[in-house]
């Protein structure tokens, strides 16, 4: 009768595993940038400023990119009626699109098409979704559909997170400028997996 493995030799078995992947150049260049990432840096372009830290960071990031997100959102209501009386006679008639019953099966599919993907401020990751069974899919349905009847949507699913990103050509071994990220919103996971179930219906009956 075969013997389990002992755990000294399932220690031996993974570095001797690991060893060998290492012998990959590709492989090993990734894990010595995953062990020693890049410090954390953001320079402000008006002062010339460096902010090492996360904290004065994000305050460096919120100063800049405030001047551009509130001019955006200062009167809505005014831009879009300024909007509409220049380019209102072009615009045509909006696309009428009768909405299909969200299906447990809608949702799983589009949740496998988003593995690898961030987690949201909730810390809920995609794997972790599609560990539950069929039917609480089908439940995740129903309450979509649900909020999509009343139109109110739960605190914790408005939550968003923004994240920078380096744009192309800015170099990776400084700070780059405040002007020089991209801004990413992620929202939680269940929140996108039913956008992304509606793009997707949409996309195919347009």
């Amino acid at each position: 009768m075969l013997q389990p493995p002992t755990a000294e030799e399932q220690r031996r078995e993974r570095n001797q595993a690991w060893k060998k992947k290492m012998d990959r150049p590709s492989c090993a260049f990734s894990w010595l940038r995953a062990s020693n990432p890049a410090p954390w840096a953001v320079r402000c372009p008006d002062t010339g400023d460096t902010a090492a830290g996360r904290s004065a960071g994000a305050s460096i990031l919120h100063k800049w990119w405030q001047k551009l997100w509130t001019t955006a959102v200062a009167t809505p209501a005014a831009k879009v009626a300024r909007f509409l009386e220049h380019f209102g006679p072009w615009l045509g008639v909006p696309l009428q699109h009768e909405a299909f019953d969200l299906t447990g099966d809608d949702l799983r599919r589009s949740a496998k098409k988003m593995r690898g993907s961030a987690c949201g401020t909730d810390g809920l990751g995609v794997e972790a979704l599609l560990l539950l069974p069929p039917a609480a899919w089908d439940r995740l349905a129903h309450f979509f559909s649900y909020l999509e009847l009343v139109g109110d949507w739960p605190e914790a699913l408005t939550h968003w997170k923004v994240v920078f990103i380096p744009k192309e050509g800015v170099e990776q071994s400084g700070a780059p400028d405040a002007d020089r990220v991209r801004p990413i919103a992620v929202g939680t996971v269940l929140y996108r997996v039913w956008a992304a179930t509606r793009a997707r219906e949409f996309s195919e009956h347009a």
